[in-house]
């Protein structure tokens, strides 16, 4: 790996919450997160996250199927706990100066990016899962009484739901414009019924010349 390219430093994967004590220790003297203040469990991912580095980048799609587990070199480092966001926090060198990034399990990771960059004169502010933000208001941001799980759930059946109004507006919308009509131009209901009387014309021939056929 190149000078400039991208050097990993740190990755940790897993459950990236700050402890209780801990994050009243950070918050009051603003000091670097380290693993020990972390609740976990987590995992140290930097060789697997190096090895990801293609041209001198990084991009992983996220989607709520695509869980940073299933990379090479990671796993989930509490599968019987369905309550555990995971998120992966990731300290790298890019062109000699230092970057961070957190990011949670389903979001897209890509690296480098200049807003990763670590301000001239300041230190890493270290692994800060989007999780912490219950921590901050003093609750859980959580709903109380559900699952990872049954978020998800709740989440693709709000989608679901939207892309079905949507799918209802455009069909409102075509239909409109069938209606619409210049002047001098059958109605919708006129169209209908030429129609209808034109299958039961049809209908009444065919039967006619079957019966026909049929008495000689």
């Amino acid at each position: 790996m190149g000078g400039r390219g991208i050097l990993i430093r740190k990755a940790l994967y897993g459950d990236l919450r700050l402890k209780h004590e801990s994050y009243l220790e950070v918050k009051a003297s603003g000091c670097t997160i380290r693993e020990e203040h972390l609740a976990g469990p987590w995992i140290e991912v930097t060789i697997p996250l190096q090895c990801l580095v293609e041209d001198h980048m990084i991009v992983l799609p996220g989607s709520f199927s695509a869980s940073k587990a299933d990379l090479p070199g990671f796993y989930n480092p509490a599968p019987l706990d369905m309550e555990v966001e995971l998120s992966l926090y990731v300290l790298y060198e890019f062109r000699g100066t230092s970057h961070e990034v957190t990011v949670d399990d389903y979001d897209t990771l890509r690296m480098p990016l200049q807003k990763h960059a670590v301000r001239a004169g300041k230190v890493p502010r270290g692994p800060f899962s989007s999780a912490n933000v219950a921590l901050m208001h003093g609750s859980d941001r959580r709903e109380p009484g559900t699952t990872k799980a049954e978020r998800q759930r709740k989440c693709k059946e709000q989608r679901a739901h939207a892309e079905d109004a949507l799918h209802q507006a455009m069909v409102a919308y075509r239909f409109e414009g069938m209606c619409k009509r210049a002047a001098g131009e059958a109605t919708l209901k006129e169209f209908l019924a030429v129609v209808l009387v034109s299958v039961g014309s049809f209908a009444g021939g065919f039967y006619w010349v079957r019966g026909t056929v049929a008495a000689r």
